[in-house]
C-alpha cells in the first residue's frame, strides 16, 4: 500500500521515490509495484543498496531503469563501500549509482538522541580515497552532482 500510495502522486508529479528497503527482491516487487502505478523506473531510488549481498540482484535494479544508493559512508570502516561503488562503476552502473552518508540523525533511545554524525565523511575521506583508487574527476562528478541532480531534479 506504501509503495502504490507513493508512486501513483509521484508519477504524477514526476517526483522520485525512495524506498529505504534493505532486501533486493523486495525492491524488486517495489519497482514492480511503481511502474504499474504508473511511475517511471527512472523515478525510483533504491536506498540502503550496500545491503544487497547480491550483485546480479543489484544490477537487475539498475537494468530496470531504478537507482541505487550506498548510503552507509562514514558508518565504519568504508572499504567495503569503496568496493561496491568500485564494482557498481565496472558494472556499468555509474550513470545510475549514488553515494552518501546516511549521518545526522539522532537515536531516540539515547539521551539527548546521541552524538549526531558529521556530514564531512564523504567529501573529506570517501572521495579522496575513491580518487587514490583511480576514480576520474568526471566520474566524481557524476557521483556527485550530475546524478544526485538527475536523480531528485523534476
Amino acid at each position: 500500500r506504501v509503495v502504490r500510495a507513493a508512486a501513483g502522486p509521484a508519477a504524477r508529479t514526476g517526483a522520485l521515490v525512495g524506498s529505504h528497503t534493505t532486501d533486493g527482491r523486495v525492491v524488486l516487487g517495489q519497482i514492480d509495484l511503481a511502474v504499474a502505478e504508473g511511475l517511471p523506473p527512472d523515478r525510483f531510488l533504491s536506498i540502503h543498496t550496500q545491503t544487497v549481498g547480491d550483485a546480479a540482484v543489484r544490477q537487475e535494479i539498475v537494468d530496470r531503469g531504478a537507482w541505487i544508493e550506498f548510503d552507509d559512508v562514514g558508518q565504519g570502516d568504508d572499504t567495503r563501500t569503496l568496493e561496491l561503488v568500485l564494482g557498481s562503476l565496472a558494472a556499468g552502473q555509474g550513470d545510475r549509482l549514488l553515494v552518501s552518508h546516511d549521518a545526522g540523525w539522532f537515536d531516540p533511545a539515547l539521551p539527548g538522541g546521541g552524538a549526531p554524525r558529521p556530514f564531512t565523511e564523504l567529501t573529506t575521506t570517501f572521495l579522496p580515497a575513491l580518487r587514490a583508487a583511480g576514480v576520474g574527476p568526471d566520474v566524481v562528478d557524476d557521483l556527485c552532482v550530475r546524478n544526485p541532480f538527475r536523480a531528485f531534479a523534476r
